[in-house]
């Protein structure tokens, strides 16, 4: 009797496993992610653990919030490591603004920050930026 009990708390951690895993979405932008280079660290480990061969999360920032708002010494020099923490086939730039006029102002403006925390050219980050939205947008629409 004990091994049955042990079978059946096995089936029901992964009953429980599988409930878990399927109440996530396909994908989740971290918008305007104002976390720190360990946070970024965390929310990955938690990915690989439940997540080995899925890449979930993708992460914004966005001139508006991560310049603009964040405008300590401080949390401007987390906001850069938070970057460079992020895999890069997993940074997006964010326009975060309130208006369609005010949307490739504020995009580059998060391309140029981008750029500038990893030490790379503009037209590269646009470029990865942008395949990095998309391949977000179609692993958010197959569910």
């Amino acid at each position: 009797k004990k091994e049955s009990n042990t079978d059946n708390s096995n089936s029901d951690n992964v009953d429980q496993e599988t409930k878990l895993i399927n109440a996530f979405p396909t994908a989740i932008g971290m918008h305007s992610f104002t976390g720190t280079a360990h946070h970024v660290k965390e929310i990955l480990a938690f990915e690989k653990t439940w997540f080995p061969n899925h890449k979930l999360f993708y992460f914004g920032f966005s001139h508006a919030v991560n310049v603009a708002m964040c405008s300590s010494e401080k949390s401007r020099r987390q906001g850069l490591e938070a970057i460079r923490a992020v895999p890069s086939d997993r940074l997006m730039a964010e326009s975060d603004v309130h208006t369609a006029q005010d949307v490739p102002a504020g995009t580059a403006g998060a391309i140029s920050y981008i750029a500038s925390a990893l030490d790379k050219p503009l037209i590269d980050v646009a470029e990865m930026t942008a395949s990095n939205g998309l391949a977000f947008l179609n692993t958010s629409i197959k569910h």
